[in-house]
């Protein structure tokens, strides 16, 4: 008995090595991948559309207003800055141009969060490729908690997000990719999208204020006069949503970073939110409705600061 169970597990662990042989020559095969020196691999998502420009391999939409009137606007974060499933004309970065006379930029990526963000502001190309705006903002749902402490790497979405180690005075340093086992990764990515992503009690106020003022670093080497705006958004999946301490909106505010609560925006102290059927899409992303709304609050907001 025991014979045929130490047999079972050798042809066990003889497959596993297979695929991960299999595995590693197709991501260096197909990917041009050297999984034990590459950092960073972003292969921009096939449902990002209309591209019209394309910096350092990222892709980034851009909108023109009729009449320019100020300098341009940076809008990044996840799928919410992407304005994943709406026409272009309803996107919030066309709202915000059409709102706000600026030319914005939407450099958005599905499935990112702070450190795809951090990851693209420390890149050299974007800042010889786009003029100094006037604001960049980060758009923030609650599930970007939860990616700040994940990596995933999978072959058929070759994407491995950026982790960083950020010093006591907000210098991040990328850390290297440690995670060779490719079909394992490949495994633990549909765990991950499943189980981990749905954890929504992963809180960490401290790593991502690190995240925002090495953010507001980086963009400052090149920008001087830049501010950086934090915009928080409900997601509409989410009962409760997490609200941001005092403590941590003081911090930011002292850090001259414009922090922005999108229900608080539209509906004041209400409490009600930009959620259910009338401001959310079947996915839960938001609605052109919603954004519609939001884009000239923003606007006034940032207007007021000036």
């Amino acid at each position: 008995m025991k014979k045929v169970l130490l047999i079972n597990v050798l042809i066990c662990i003889f497959i596993y090595l297979i695929f991960e042989v299999l595995f590693y020559f197709k991501g260096v095969k197909v990917e041009n991948l050297n999984i034990k020196t590459q950092p960073f691999i972003n292969i921009p998502s096939d449902l990002t559309i209309d591209v019209t420009s394309n910096i350092d391999g990222l892709r980034t939409r851009k909108y023109v207003p009729d009449k320019i009137k100020g300098k341009p606007i940076i809008l990044t974060g996840g799928s919410f800055a992407n304005s994943f499933g709406l026409a272009e004309k309803d996107t919030l970065a066309n709202q915000l141009a059409v709102n706000s006379n600026r030319i914005v930029f939407e450099r958005a990526f599905c499935g990112g969060g702070i450190n795809e963000v951090l990851y693209t502001f420390k890149q050299d190309a974007l800042y010889n490729s786009i003029e100094e705006p006037e604001y960049v903002i980060y758009l923030f749902i609650e599930n970007h908690f939860s990616r700040m402490f994940s990596k995933i790497y999978s072959i058929q979405s070759p994407k491995l997000r950026p982790m960083y180690n950020i010093s006591n005075d907000y210098e991040a340093e990328i850390k290297p990719c440690y995670f060779k086992y490719l079909f394992l990764s490949h495994i633990f990515k549909y765990f991950y999208r499943e189980k981990v992503t749905l954890n929504y009690g992963i809180v960490d106020e401290d790593t991502l204020f690190k995240h925002l003022m090495a953010l507001q670093k980086e963009i400052k080497k090149h920008w001087t006069s830049t501010k950086l705006v934090f915009l928080r958004y409900s997601e509409g999946n989410i009962e409760k949503p997490y609200l941001f301490t005092n403590n941590f909106i003081k911090n930011l505010e002292k850090n001259n970073i414009i922090y922005l609560d999108s229900d608080e925006l539209i509906f004041g102290e209400s409490g009600q939110r930009l959620i259910g059927e009338k401001y959310i899409q079947e996915d839960g992303h938001p609605n052109s409705l919603a954004f519609k709304l939001l884009a000239p609050k923003i606007t006034e907001r940032l207007n007021n600061d000036l």
